[in-house]
């Protein structure tokens, strides 16, 4: 029951009437500090023991039990100051943390503690009030409470607690009492991911709570062919997939593809006429107008935006006699007239041509244009100027 190496005093023990009981002793320590140590009998047999208490002198452990299975223990512990009484109360497979019971600015000593058949307890002690040791007494409702863990899912998966208790699965919602650590622990079955935890908890580690208000939390498991890659269909372009599955964008609308976890998938950017690609959003591994991405999330969202291309004039200056005229369309410079201009997208190659009235001659180019074909190619990515001459 006790190691035989360090010495033990003042042994109780509590039997809720059935087939479990609760003992309680002072231990002393290797450090020589005396504490309080509980041991649970089961049918099964003698259970681990529990540390009640840690660094402080503690002594003259109290236990009850009640047939709900429930224990509280009392005792006093020695503080550099007074002596005070603390209580702790078991249920589910644990004791909360020690609580202190007592004024903690008068001695108290010689605890009792009893149980209903419900979940409360009653404790007396002595208490010094300053000239006289009084029996003190702490009301049932005093007693910790019980505060309820509920567990949701989404998606398959299988949630357990520690101490025992949740197993969701089937047992999602446990009452655990006040104070308790709570520790929940989430395993995946064959083709399942675990994403993550919301509500009391969150990330995808370990999740740990204390039982001090009604708790819920939320378990999220995913299936590995639900991965997918979500696009927004963009204005003024089209996003396409390797492998083939996303087309969305200039009158194509299939812009959600499940790619399996761990896919390789690779999303290319095209603009319209008229535009560049100006950015990704939500792209992992962005080159350029590729969108890179191995799918390690469940649903991944990404945008391709685009610009519209700047445009620069073409200006042309002329003497009369001729005309000048354009391809692609946009530039007419007539008989009559002395100068003209077109705005074009930059990057795009004109050809003008210069056509002589009846009875005149087209003598040469001036400025970006140079000879004396009728025809002159260029390219506009600036502010272009030409002159034409005719006599």
């Amino acid at each position: 029951m006790s190691p035989s190496t360090l010495d033990a005093n003042a042994p109780q023990i509590a039997s809720n009437g059935a087939s479990s009981a609760m003992a309680t002793w002072m231990q002393q320590k290797t450090d020589g500090i005396w504490g309080i140590r509980t041991r649970p009998l089961t049918s099964a047999g003698w259970g681990n023991w529990t540390d009640l208490t840690a660094t402080q002198n503690a002594y003259f452990p109290k236990i009850a039990t009640n047939p709900n299975g429930a224990a509280t223990a009392v005792w006093y512990l020695q503080t550099s100051t007074t002596t005070t009484i603390q209580g702790s109360y078991y249920l589910g497979g644990s004791w909360t943390t020690p609580q202190t019971l007592s004024n903690r600015s008068q001695n108290a000593s010689i605890p009792d503690i009893a149980m209903s058949s419900a979940t409360q307890a009653q404790a007396v002690w002595l208490q010094s009030n300053g000239s006289n040791q009084i029996v003190t007494a702490i009301e049932g409702d005093d007693a910790p409470n019980q505060y309820t863990l509920t567990v949701s899912r989404s998606g398959s998966g299988l949630v357990t607690s520690n101490p025992s208790g949740i197993s969701c699965g089937s047992v999602c919602t446990f009452s655990f009492t006040q104070g308790t650590p709570v520790s929940l622990s989430a395993s995946v079955e064959a083709g399942q991911n675990f994403i993550g935890w919301s509500g009391a908890c969150q990330g995808a580690g370990t999740c740990s709570v204390t039982m001090n208000s009604n708790l819920s939390v939320n378990a999220r498991f995913v299936s590995s062919s639900d991965y997918q890659i979500k696009t927004i269909r963009p204005a003024h372009g089209q996003i396409t997939s390797a492998p083939e599955g996303i087309t969305c964008g200039l009158g194509t609308f299939d812009c959600l593809k499940k790619f399996g976890k761990d896919a390789a998938v690779v999303l290319t950017a095209a603009p319209q006429d008229g535009y560049d690609f100006a950015r990704w959003t939500g792209c992992q591994n962005p080159i350029g107008t590729s969108c890179q991405w191995v799918l390690n999330q469940p649903t991944i969202t990404i945008n391709a935006f685009f610009r519209v291309k700047p445009k620069y004039l073409l200006k042309v200056t002329k003497s009369r006699y001729g005309s000048i005229s354009s391809v692609p369309n946009g530039l007419q410079c007539g008989n009559n007239m002395r100068a003209c201009s077109h705005a074009f997208v930059t990057g795009t190659e004109v050809t003008l041509t210069a056509t002589p009235q009846e009875g005149r001659t087209f003598l040469g180019w001036g400025g970006d244009c140079t000879g004396a074909v009728n025809t002159c190619q260029i390219k506009v990515v600036n502010l272009t100027k030409v002159s034409a001459t005719f006599q």
